[in-house]
């Protein structure tokens, strides 16, 4: 495991431009979390029902507020499933965002 910092993106549309159309905008939060690498079992299952897990990020379960998008090192990810193990800590299963 290694304590790394963390950017959380959520999605936000809260706002239309002049002709009605969403606005979308992103709200960033950095945190602090552990990465831990997929276990093997866990990767192999993940991808015969279509997913790529990469990482997952543990963090303080407060500082999570459902976001969808997970920035490390540069490179975003999906999160693509989030469990709370305990009341104060969350895990966040992360895969690669595709590119369209």
């Amino acid at each position: 495991m290694e304590d790394v910092e963390i950017v959380l993106i959520a999605d936000k549309t809260d706002e239309t431009d002049r002709d009605g159309y969403p606005i979308k905008t992103e709200t960033k939060k950095t945190v602090f979390a552990r990465k831990k690498s997929v276990a093997r079992t866990e990767f192999y299952e993940a991808l015969r029902s279509g997913m790529n897990p990469v990482y997952i990020f543990e963090m303080f379960a407060g500082d999570y507020d459902g976001q969808r998008l997970v920035e490390y090192e540069g490179v975003r990810y999906e999160v693509a499933r989030s469990y709370q193990a305990s009341p104060d800590c969350i895990s966040l299963t992360c895969k690669e965002v595709r590119r369209k």
